[in-house]
């Protein structure tokens, strides 16, 4: 699956030319003339006023997830790529690799990014799920 991550919400007033940001959640920004506004920093995008006049100039960024539930544990693969060649061959490794990892093994982050060099792998990790009996 395909998110995307903001790295800048912003925008610009084609009324006043004002350029907005918001920098954090509810940090509530207005352009000088008070026909626009952004809201949500990096957690969402938010845009408000008069529509026709926002020139969105945001940084995103986008990034795969593979997940594996077993019911026993997940590993989930955050990578930014979108070659669907490459995420089944980064699905196929996850799964070698969560396999494994039911014997004890735990270094999945750095093997994964010397498999795959060329695509910046931000996050793997491995949640083990277990059952409190009372």
């Amino acid at each position: 699956m395909i998110f995307k991550k903001i790295l800048r919400n912003a925008c610009r007033c084609l009324h006043c030319g004002d350029e907005i940001e918001s920098k954090h959640v509810h940090d509530f920004v207005q352009c000088k003339c008070g026909k626009i506004f952004t809201d949500g920093g990096k957690e969402y995008i938010r845009r408000g006023g008069d529509l026709d006049a926002i020139e969105d100039i945001s940084e995103q960024e986008e990034f795969t997830t593979i997940s594996f539930d077993t019911g026993v544990m997940t590993v989930r693969v955050k990578a930014k790529t979108d070659d669907e060649k490459v995420l089944d061959k980064l699905a196929e490794k996850a799964e070698a690799i969560r396999l494994r990892e039911i014997s004890g093994t735990f270094h999945h982050l750095a093997e994964l990014r010397e498999a795959f060099p060329d695509v910046e792998i931000e996050e793997a990790i491995t949640v083990i799920h277990t059952r409190v009996i009372t």
